[in-house]
């Protein structure tokens, strides 16, 4: 088990990490510990993650009907040059 000394020391640098990422301490009372982030709440925070997964998906799909639509215009041009091959009576 690891010294009392090293886990305290563990956590005061967890507590620094937290507190550089925005994080504060919230009173919760003698022995607890809690931290608060404004952003870091299940409401805002769920509405911004999936906010931000619409939008990426959004864009896959922009990009896959821009390479569909290409296929379709270079299919239909071929089809138009097919078409008058099969048509020109020479």
């Amino acid at each position: 088990m690891k010294s009392s000394s090293v886990l305290g020391r563990n956590l005061t640098e967890f507590m620094a990490k937290l507190r550089s990422h925005g994080f504060r301490s919230v009173d919760k009372g003698p022995g607890e510990l809690e931290f608060a982030h404004d952003d870091f709440a299940r409401g805002p925070l769920m509405k911004k993650m999936m906010a931000k997964a619409l939008s990426e998906r959004i864009e896959r799909f922009d990009a896959q009907i821009k390479i569909l639509k290409c296929r379709l215009k270079s299919k239909k041009a071929s089809l138009k040059v097919e078409t008058l091959f099969q048509n020109l009576h020479i």
